[in-house]
């Protein structure tokens, strides 16, 4: 290998080199997964759930924190009904 890097003209043989070498696993990936991945099937499958997924719990907490917020405006709109004793109308402040 050390007289292939010195000898930038043989391009071949960098890649016979190269290939002859042993492939390297990749970190992420599970043993099964080439036998599942034959035709990029099992990974579109695999794309599309985990935007399915993604998109479902997104819209389960745009739900939650919706329904928080309505509950924070009635808790609201109860104290200032409870306060609302206190302070002369509105009406008579303008003179109508």
């Amino acid at each position: 290998m050390a007289s292939v890097r010195n000898n930038p003209s043989n391009v071949e043989d960098v890649f016979v080199a190269m290939a002859a070498m042993a492939p390297r696993k990749a970190l992420f990936q599970s043993p099964k997964e080439d036998e599942l991945v034959e035709d990029g099937s099992q990974s579109l499958v695999n794309k599309l759930m985990m935007d399915f997924d993604v998109a479902s719990v997104r819209r389960s907490t745009t739900a939650e924190l919706h329904q928080q917020r309505l509950n924070v405006l009635r808790l609201r709109l109860e104290e200032t009904a409870a306060d609302n004793w206190r302070y002369k109308p509105v009406d008579k402040l303008m003179g109508l």
